[in-house]
């Protein structure tokens, strides 16, 4: 085609500017279309909120027509829930030309409301003034009143866990009790002139009350597991002392039986390491009581064998292999599971609930290793157990923490006077009898008024305290006698009697001021031991005012104990008393330092150490105050730490006096 001077017609232009707008007008088309078919809401409004346009899926979700929607403003949708103040930030948000994401609740054209997640977005011109927002709704209701169910049943779920758990303690508590006459006074009548029969009948009793109380400690321990309340200490032990300790109660159940118990350590487990004897011991307790209980002929022999790892971690193998009857391989699983046996008809004949693996295998884990067994029936089982363990990061010429007395000396001191604060009349009757057996002078108070009360009138070698009693509880007499103290100075040992058994007891008690605690039932060789450990040295008489006292307010030693302490020679007392007397007030100023440092790191390690240097003299009072500043520091109990310090010093103090003046009396 040409033009009428005969030249061509340029068409090109104008064609594609045709075919441009035929796009243009198809895309927009196309994205209406899906926009209509959009499942999500999606509101166009102008500048001023005004709807322009909505698809099809915003009809479904508020109820209103695309007519009735179209031309009214966004508020038809609100619900009245959110404070004006939400929508003034949403509003600001988009007309400054950001983009506002949240949540809201809006309500229907019937008036129901629903949920939804909304993203808003500023439309700009060319000229890059905002003409128009695009709201895009996700209707999130049933997934947020799912999340509402999940989170009502969680919080009933931890309701529930915590009321069994408080039902779990209550309850031990009220069985505690009565188990706690029944086993003592089943103790003190095997001591007296009985027929052989009634020693029978009383050895039932008291091998029953025993299974009870194994059983309700189970149960608390199930307990703590599930509520994630079990708790693991970090300390520097001997893996050596923690085996003989856990092993030694166990010999007698053996040798009842006709078997034999060993153990042996391998040369490369370490001397000192550092992690939680405590459950250590109750794993191997448990493990070594299980093969007593399933075994009747031959024996049961425990090894340990350690490996360094390349952290210097040390990792520990403990095995317990017994002649026992052996687990099926299909069992060798489930027996780690509560309530599990291999055979019900055992529960029966040898007793137990099937709650001691479980709670070992979870105690192992916890620790960081693993647990597993190799056993076949008929055949015997070896129980395995691996547990990482730190290094001992202490100098090795650091004093143990723990001052073990010469057995010649253990269960020797009698004639103390103390003072037992206990509510419960059989209780209290069989503690006395446990006591003036030992010789030692017993005055009861019914409950903490009365304790204080005589605290206030006479002096008192050592204190035993129920907790919960009527009134005044043991905690809040405690307080009430360390009150009592600040003016004398003087430190009266109180040891904390309590059928509770739950996590944070004992550190309760020792944040009240107690030096030590004992879980009833009462065990009489325990009970003797502490009072072993808190009270004054054999020498003394208390019933003579100022006797192997120390200014009225400490427990001395005897020179015939800090000689023995020595190895019997006299130039090395002399010489450890010189260091003793300087390195003392050091120790005591780095505890007084990190108290005013509020550095409670520095305080446990200050106590630990001045703890150690005074066990070696056998100072019972100071060894107390010390590790009680100690516990305090590992709490973050600075408060109390700075409280108790006075104390510390007195007993520091008459501690360096008594010494020098043995030294001097003696070694001229």
């Amino acid at each position: 085609m040409r033009n009428v001077n005969g030249a061509p017609l340029r068409m090109v232009s104008t064609v594609r500017d045709v075919t441009t707008m035929r796009e243009a007008e198809a895309l927009v088309r196309l994205q209406g279309e899906a926009l209509a078919a959009a499942a999500n809401a999606i509101v166009i409004t102008d500048s001023s909120g005004v709807i322009r346009w909505v698809n099809p899926a915003f009809t479904r979700l508020t109820g209103y027509s695309e007519a009735e929607a179209i031309g009214a403003r966004t508020n038809i949708l609100k619900s009245g829930e959110h404070p004006a103040t939400f929508y003034r930030g949403m509003w600001e948000t988009v007309t400054s030309g950001k983009v506002w994401r949240g949540t809201l609740t809006n309500r229907r054209k019937d008036g129901s409301t629903y949920v939804e997640d909304m993203t808003v977005t500023p439309v700009r011109d060319d000229g890059h003034e905002i003409t128009h927002f695009i709201a895009i709704k996700q209707d999130v209701t049933d997934q947020r009143r799912a999340e509402q169910a999940m989170q009502q049943a969680k919080e009933a779920a931890e309701a529930a866990s915590r009321a069994k758990s408080d039902f779990v303690a209550n309850v031990s508590h009220e069985l505690r009790t009565p188990m706690n006459a029944i086993i003592g006074m089943s103790d003190l009548l095997l001591d007296t002139e009985i027929t052989t029969e009634q020693r029978e009948y009383i050895e039932v009793v008291s091998h029953s009350a025993e299974a009870l109380l194994t059983l309700i400690d189970e149960i608390l321990d199930i307990s703590r597991i599930e509520a994630g309340t079990i708790t693991f200490t970090s300390e520097v032990f001997r893996p050596r002392e923690v085996l003989e300790k856990a092993l030694a109660p166990l010999i007698g159940q053996a040798r009842a039986k006709g078997l034999e118990l060993t153990c042996a350590m391998a040369p490369e487990v370490p001397e000192r390491v550092v992690g939680d004897p405590g459950r250590l011991r109750q794993v191997v307790i448990n493990l070594v009581a299980n093969a007593i209980k399933f075994t009747d002929h031959g024996g049961i022999a425990v090894s340990v064998d350690c490996e360094t790892g390349d952290d210097a971690r040390h990792f520990c193998h403990f095995s317990v292999v017994d002649t026992g009857i052996g687990i099926p391989r299909d069992k060798h699983d489930s027996i780690f599971e509560a309530f599990s046996q291999i055979d019900s008809s055992l529960t029966r004949s040898q007793g137990g609930a099937g709650l001691g693996l479980a709670i070992v295998r979870d105690l192992v884990e916890r620790m960081g290793g693993g647990i597993w067994v190799e056993s076949e029936p008929s055949r015997g089982s070896t129980f395995h157990f691996t547990a990482p363990f730190d290094p001992d990061p202490s100098d090795p010429s650091e004093p143990a923490s723990e001052t073990v007395e010469p057995a010649r000396r253990r269960m020797s001191r009698r004639g103390l006077r103390i003072l037992v604060a206990e509510d419960e009349p059989v209780n209290r009757r069989l503690v006395q009898r446990i006591l003036e057996r030992q010789g030692h002078q017993v005055t009861l108070a019914c409950n903490g008024g009365e304790a204080v009360d005589l605290h206030r009138r006479q002096p008192f070698d050592l204190i035993l305290m129920d907790v919960q009693m009527p009134g005044m509880s043991g905690l809040e007499a405690t307080a009430a006698i360390r009150d009592q103290e600040q003016a004398s100075h003087v430190h009266t040992p109180i040891v904390a009697l309590t059928a509770h058994a739950m996590k944070g007891d004992r550190e309760r008690c020792l944040q009240a001021g107690m030096n030590s605690y004992l879980s009833k039932p009462l065990r009489r060789h325990k009970l003797l031991e502490l009072i072993e450990r808190l009270g004054p040295a054999d020498d003394a008489d208390p019933r003579e005012e100022g006797a192997g006292r120390i200014d009225s307010s400490s427990a001395g030693p005897s020179w015939d104990e800090v000689l023995d302490r020595s190895g019997g020679d006299a130039e090395l007392l002399r010489e450890i008393v010189g260091l003793f007397c300087k390195q003392g007030p050091e120790l005591l100023g780095a505890v007084r330092q990190a108290i005013g440092r509020a550095d409670a790191v520095g305080l446990t390690r200050a106590a630990h150490k001045l703890k150690g240097a005074v066990g070696n003299f056998g100072a019972n009072a100071a060894t107390a105050s010390a590790q009680r500043l100690e516990l305090l520091g590992e709490a973050g109990d600075l408060e109390s730490a700075q409280r108790d310090l006075r104390g510390l010093e007195s007993e520091i103090g008459g501690l360096q006096r008594a010494l020098e003046r043995l030294v001097a009396e003696n070694l001229g």
